[in-house]
């Protein structure tokens, strides 16, 4: 189960600068930001969100590590991973206020701040500004779904692979190659042959 935490103000100031990549903050957009933002705690395994709950939140990973996954028949296919100092969320429910279709959960444990639907439209509302970084961000995220569905039609699993090992070094680090080899769409085993074929050409795998 979820618990609450009092977030730190250097916590904080994470949450401002990651967002900040959108649009820039006064004053009054930073302590607006922190009225509706709360921090919660999730242990290793523990999900934050399951398939046909409502999506609430928008999550600001402080530390620790988050899973989005389809899960169909008990087959797991990896969608993304969100790192400290990433913003997560299932954001078609979140914004539909539908149903998810997807689960997230903790590959460890984590803090994050959260920002629940209600206090998005609470900012829209009253904070001049603020549905300028909320398009933003929807245009930030249908960009990377946009790339990464490009990279299955364009890339072959091998290319896909060497992209992820040069822009996302701590997946290598931090998340099992099974899961990798999920999200790059290819098998276990598969993925054990093309990291081989790169070691003996020399080409560093972790």
């Amino acid at each position: 189960m979820p618990r609450r935490f009092d977030p730190t103000e250097e916590q904080f100031e994470r949450l401002v600068t990651a967002y900040e990549r959108f649009a820039p903050f006064d004053q009054q957009m930073i302590y607006a930001f922190k009225q509706v933002h709360s921090g919660v705690r999730i242990a290793k395994g523990e999900r934050w969100l399951s398939v046909g709950e409502r999506c609430e939140h928008v999550a600001f990973v402080v530390s620790g590590l988050l899973h989005m996954f389809y899960e169909v028949d008990g087959k797991v296919t990896s969608i993304e991973f969100s790192f400290e100092n990433g913003i997560t969320a299932d954001y078609d429910s979140f914004l539909r206020q539908a149903p998810a279709r997807v689960n997230i959960e903790a590959l460890e444990d984590a803090e994050l701040l959260v920002m629940s639907f209600q206090g998005m439209q609470w900012l829209y509302e009253n904070i001049s500004g603020s549905d300028r970084i909320g398009r933003r961000v929807a245009e930030f995220l249908f960009m990377a779904v946009s790339a990464k569905n490009d990279s299955f039609i364009l890339d072959t699993p091998e290319q896909r692979y060497l992209t992820l090992l040069t822009t996302r070094p701590k997946l290598m680090q931090r998340v099992p190659l099974y899961l990798i080899a999920s999200y790059l769409g290819v098998t276990p085993e598969a993925l054990s042959r093309i990291r081989r074929r790169l070691a003996q050409q020399g080409v560093s795998t972790s």
